[in-house]
């Protein structure tokens, strides 16, 4: 996958986002961060499971870390899987380390952003997944990087 230009990507089940994510995976190095946005339910956390299978981490480990904020996954490459939801300030990314966790040689990924911002320059992987308006279980799942990420 070229970083400087966007993909998309379309998904039926949960099986093919995992297998969009496992192949997207071939791209990331250490210490990249992949932000990933969609609403409640549309696959955040079984992109995370593509993500998680290309580095040897068994994707049943896989959970949402919505009231842990941070799960830790140990493969050839160390996963961080964030979600922001719940965090009101900066101040509570600085309480659990997140800059730590941003410069430690694994890949952080995070979900609902937005207080993150503020924590780095770097241009940020990010992985858009929309569902489908026709009720169905289809998702347009859209990844680009090479820029500042800006919320969405």
């Amino acid at each position: 996958m070229d970083s400087r230009t966007g993909h998309s990507f379309s998904s039926s089940s949960v099986e093919q986002t995992i297998a969009i994510a496992k192949e997207f995976a071939r791209s990331l190095q250490p210490n990249d961060v992949v932000i990933i946005q969609g609403g409640l339910g549309v696959g955040k956390t079984h992109f995370t499971k593509g993500l998680a299978s290309y580095f040897d981490i068994e994707q049943k480990l896989v959970q949402s870390p919505t009231y842990a904020v941070v799960h830790e996954y140990v493969g050839h490459i160390p996963l961080y899987h964030f979600d922001l939801y719940r965090l009101k300030s900066p101040n509570e990314l600085q309480e659990i380390g997140f800059e730590e966790y941003l410069y430690n040689e694994g890949i952080c990924i995070i979900e609902w952003p937005e207080l993150a911002l503020s924590f780095s320059s770097d241009a940020w992987w990010v992985v858009d997944i929309e569902r489908s308006n026709d009720g169905s279980e289809n998702r347009a799942i859209h990844i680009h990087n090479n820029q500042k990420y800006v919320a969405g």
